[in-house]
């Protein structure tokens, strides 16, 4: 992001400053957490796939109290984080129920 600012920037001669809001560390998610994840799944009769992802939403805030795991549902053509994000009902339904099933098994587990 920073070497595209100063590309932008020389390019439209404008200085670009990069002040960061927040400097949270992502966490790992624990992998006993991301089998939970699949192991849900497969219970809901769900196909999966793992995502990397550098977990930030609230995985960053509660990880020093606690384990997470993440579920995600598709969004229709793959758009996230953007007004024009849309996820099936069908979709949310299984991910609800994804994450339920995942809920039960750690109750019972841990």
């Amino acid at each position: 992001m920073r070497r595209n600012a100063a590309e932008i920037a020389d390019a439209n001669r404008v200085s670009i400053v990069i002040n960061p809001v927040e400097a949270t560390a992502a966490v790992p998610l624990p992998a006993r957490m991301q089998g939970l994840v699949a192991e849900a799944a497969d219970q809901a009769g769900l196909s999966y796939q793992s995502l990397p992802s550098g977990a930030g939403h609230d995985a960053q805030a509660i990880a020093q109290i606690t384990e997470s795991g993440m579920v995600f549902v598709p969004s229709v053509d793959g758009i996230s984080h953007s007004p024009d994000e849309f996820s099936l009902p069908s979709d949310c339904a299984n991910g609800a129920q994804a994450l339920l099933n995942m809920l039960l098994m750690a109750d019972a587990r841990f």
